[in-house]
């Protein structure tokens, strides 16, 4: 069974296939941290605000992605 993701970050980063619990910035490719237990995503979310290779367009929406997300 496939994963149901909810947040808005995910159209930011990819499931990394050969590293369990590790997503990559399809910016800089950066690894990080994934797992919904133990890391949840806010260290995805984070690494948007400091990443230098994020778009402008990105930047500019990145209130939608810190606010509190539908459930």
């Amino acid at each position: 069974t496939k994963k149901r993701t909810r947040s808005m970050v995910w159209t930011h980063f990819t499931p990394c296939k050969d590293i369990i619990d590790k997503s990559q910035c399809n910016y800089c490719k950066k690894l990080h941290a994934c797992n919904s237990t133990k890391d949840g995503i806010n260290g995805m979310r984070k690494h948007l605000w400091v990443c230098k290779k994020v778009p402008r367009s990105v930047l500019d929406d990145r209130q939608t992605i810190f606010s509190r997300e539908p459930t």
